[in-house]
Order: C-alpha cells, then sequence, then structure tokens
C-alpha cells in the first residue's frame, strides 16, 4: 500500500461496525443532554489564531499545553477576484471546544446584552491536535471528537453538580458498570489560592499546573510510565522557586518519593541541588 492510500498518522477513515459504535454513543449523549435542557451548538473547525493566543486563554490551556501542538494555517481571503491577491489571516485547526464557545459567548454578550442566564448548552465536534508522533495510539490521535458540556451564566454550585451528574449517568446509560465509575473533582480557585500563599511567580506556577496535570493523566492510566519523572519536574520547580519548606511539602514534593539520602543521590546525578 502506498502512502497515497494512507491517511496521516494519528487520523483514519472509520467505517462499518466502529463508526456505528461512535455514532450510538455520540447519539446517547446528544440524546440525554437534551433531555435535561442543553441545546446543541456548533463552532467552526478553524478558527482565528488570535481566538486561542496566549493573551486571550493564558499559558495553559489545557494538560502538556504546548502552541506546537495545534494547526496552524494561512487562509486566504479573496474578495471580488480569485485573481486578486488574497488577504491572509492566521488560523487554526481547534483543538478542543470550550474556547470556540467562550468566543461565541463574548459575540452573545455584546450582541445581546439583555439575554436572559443562564445558558445551557452542549457540543459534539472534531477536534485536532498535532500530537508528539512517537505517543499516538488508538486513544491518542491527532483527529478526535469531543463532547462537552457548559452551564453558562450562573455562580451556583448546583451547575457543576448537575454536569458532574449528567457524565456519571452518561457512562451507566453507555454500559459501564456503576462500580468501576469514580469521580475526582477539582477546583482552579484552589491551585490560584494555593500559589498565592507560596508565594510562586507566574512561570512556575504555569509549569507546576501542566506537571500536576500530567500526573492526573497518570493516575487516571495515560502513559503511567511518566509519573516518577513528573515527580521530578515537582521536586525541581518547587526547589528552584526556593519555597519555604512548609509548602514544598503542600505541593507533594516528597509524594511518591524514597526518603532523603535516596532524593539527595538522585538529585546529583542529575546534575541539580537543593
Amino acid at each position: 500500500m502506498t502512502e497515497l492510500n494512507l491517511p496521516l498518522r494519528g487520523t483514519g477513515d472509520i467505517f462499518g461496525l466502529p463508526l456505528r459504535k461512535r455514532l450510538a454513543v455520540t447519539s446517547a449523549l446528544a440524546h440525554l443532554a437534551r433531555r435535561h435542557g442543553y441545546d446543541q451548538i456548533e463552532v467552526p473547525l478553524i478558527e482565528r489564531a488570535s481566538s486561542f493566543s496566549e493573551e486571550v486563554v493564558g499559558r495553559s490551556p489545557w494538560p502538556e499545553w504546548d502552541q506546537r501542538g495545534c494547526f496552524y494555517l494561512k487562509v486566504p481571503d479573496y474578495h471580488s477576484s480569485y485573481d486578486t491577491p488574497p488577504v491572509l489571516t492566521d488560523a487554526l485547526l481547534i483543538p478542543e471546544g470550550t474556547i470556540s464557545v467562550t468566543r461565541w459567548l463574548g459575540r452573545l454578550l455584546s450582541e445581546e446584552p439583555e439575554f436572559v442566564w443562564p445558558l445551557k448548552l452542549f457540543y459534539l465536534t472534531p477536534c485536532f491536535r498535532n500530537e508528539l508522533m512517537d505517543g499516538l495510539d488508538e486513544l491518542k490521535r491527532r483527529q478526535f471528537t469531543q463532547f462537552g458540556l457548559e452551564v453558562l451564566g450562573t455562580p451556583s454550585g448546583s451547575a457543576d453538580i448537575e454536569v458532574i451528574h449528567l457524565i456519571t449517568i452518561s457512562l451507566y446509560e453507555l454500559g459501564i458498570p456503576e462500580r468501576t465509575v469514580r469521580v475526582r473533582v477539582g477546583d482552579v480557585a484552589i491551585f490560584n489560592r494555593l500559589v498565592e500563599l507560596s508565594g510562586l511567580d507566574p512561570d512556575p506556577a504555569i509549569r507546576l499546573k501542566e506537571a500536576l496535570d500530567a500526573i492526573a493523566e497518570c493516575k487516571a492510566g495515560k502513559r503511567p510510565e511518566r509519573h516518577p519523572a513528573l515527580i521530578d519536574d515537582i521536586d525541581r520547580l518547587t526547589c528552584e522557586a526556593h519555597l519555604d519548606p512548609r509548602w514544598a511539602k503542600v505541593w507533594g514534593v516528597r509524594a511518591d518519593r524514597g526518603g532523603r539520602a535516596e532524593r539527595a543521590r538522585s538529585r546529583q546525578v542529575k546534575g541539580w541541588s537543593c
């Protein structure tokens, strides 16, 4: 088989039973959302690159964020004729749906300031990430479909409870045994407060968040072999930040490691000290 007949690695053709299975899953998720009062939103697959810039979404919009993980392109905007030079617009294939939803929300707020809140919506959208080739497998792909639920315009914690409940119910309806479902809840406000109290600067705080996100992925079974190296990363980050030992402990510097002497030997081998 020649390369002309093969899709790009990390993408794929879906036909027959695999496609019917995927459609059954997405249909069940969409039906559940509609049944609980959520409206569907469809976002463009191509967005302005500026909508995903660091100024808009921050340094780390999802775990292990790296701008090189996006597919960027130049969109040629022709006007009256294809014979005239186009205006080039920086764009990208969307790597996830939430940022596009928030971009749409900003436009809604400016166009309809009297809009009645809250707003409950869901989306099913193809997403594209330029994942590292050596990390590609059946679960980590460069093209995938993302399902998302959003409750917008309410500070009530009941909205979070409802979303967690619907996620749990969806797993049951898809045939996942109840005894195997575990819900882990986090709040970025806790992280932000710990950053403030421990006196971390923005750059190490971002790097720390990415390492903690990656550890959470390891605990969920995604490339768990990375876990020891990520613990080392957290150890190094908090060491370089010269944190008070109390805050070093809070950030889990000593987690999953041996005694102090073993850690010291490890640090010497790696060429750093604290």
